[in-house]
C-alpha cells in the first residue's frame, strides 16, 4: 500500500511539473534526482561504505547546481 501511494504521488507530481514548466526545463530536474537521491539514500539511510572519489563528488555537486539554476532560472 505505501509503495503504491509513493508511485499514485510520483505520477501526479510529474503530470503537475510538466503543467507548470516547459519540458526542456522539467526534465533535466528529474535527470539530477533520479541521479543524486538513490547515491544519497544509498549513502546515508542503507549505510554503504563506498568511497566516492574527488571526481565522483564535484559531478554531484556540478549536476545538482545546474538542475537548481534550469530550474529557478525559468520564469514561466
Amino acid at each position: 500500500l505505501v509503495v503504491s501511494v509513493i508511485i499514485m504521488a510520483n505520477i501526479w507530481l510529474t503530470f503537475w511539473a510538466l503543467q507548470v514548466a516547459p519540458l526542456t526545463v522539467v526534465k533535466p530536474i528529474f535527470f539530477v534526482s533520479a541521479m543524486v537521491i538513490p547515491a544519497l539514500v544509498g549513502l546515508f539511510i542503507f549505510k554503504e561504505k563506498k568511497k566516492y572519489t574527488k571526481k565522483e563528488l564535484v559531478l554531484f555537486l556540478v549536476a545538482s547546481i545546474g538542475a537548481i539554476y534550469i530550474a529557478t532560472g525559468y520564469s514561466g
